[in-house]
């Protein structure tokens, strides 16, 4: 799998940090699953988010895919599981999430 690099402290060309960005969930996403894997955590992202074909989006519902999913979990030891729904600023949660989380 390809992982994002960051270069000189920045990501995407634009320094993680700075609070005036404007980042794109998937870019939000992105920049925590590069971070992620640099510190070796255990996680999965599923692929709600993408989109697909018709015939793709009923196979992926037939083999359980469901709207609302979260968008990251990580899995730690004991058990332990963690769901992470990513928002911007003015992300709002959807009906389906509303039910899952």
């Amino acid at each position: 799998m390809a992982k994002l690099r960051i270069k000189d402290g920045l990501f995407l060309g634009k320094d993680p940090a700075d609070t005036a960005v404007k980042w794109a969930e998937d870019h939000l996403q992105m920049y925590i699953v590069t971070q992620s894997y640099r510190d070796g955590y255990v996680f999965a992202a599923g692929l709600e988010g993408v989109s697909k074909s018709l015939p793709a989006a009923g196979k992926a519902k037939a083999m359980g895919m469901a709207a609302g999913e979260t968008d990251l979990r990580y899995y730690f030891a004991g058990g332990y599981t963690v769901m992470i729904e990513l928002k911007t600023s003015d992300g709002k949660l959807t009906s389906s999430q509303k039910k899952r989380i």
